[in-house]
């Protein structure tokens, strides 16, 4: 199995401390992007114009219409595939929906690691006294 970078590991880490606070509502991939902290990226061959910054987009640096380095939101399309990969892993699941209902996925974490850490928060109080 190859080793997941650091920011992976940290991202991933934050998805599943949002939804076990948010926990027993389930939250769509929309909803936990909002919690994240923005990401930093490149924009490639845009004019500097049509970077919107009232969009929550920051330019940290600009280099004329090649690229600009922008900090910006992030979006369900950012964290998809890591909750998808959490929900293999077996650290969160997918709650199941009616497509026709209500088009989004709802994630949740599974209600045995909300209660393992209410245990060992527990245990800790009770350590500590």
């Amino acid at each position: 199995m190859t080793r997941l970078a650091p920011h992976t590991v940290m991202l991933r880490d934050q998805l599943v401390a949002a939804l076990r606070e948010a926990y027993p509502v389930a939250l769509s991939a929309n909803q936990v992007a909002e919690l994240m902290p923005p990401i930093v990226c490149e924009r490639y061959w845009t004019p500097c114009d049509w970077i919107a910054e009232p969009d929550g987009v920051e330019v940290l640096e600009c280099h004329g219409e090649r690229m600009h380095l922008i900090r910006r939101p992030r979006n369900g399309q950012d964290i998809h595939r890591h909750l998808c990969s959490l929900e293999r892993e077996g650290v969160i699941t997918r709650r199941p929906y009616n497509r026709s209902a209500h088009p989004c996925v709802f994630w949740t974490v599974q209600p045995n690691l909300v209660a393992a850490s209410v245990v060992d928060g527990l245990e800790t109080l009770w350590a500590a006294s």
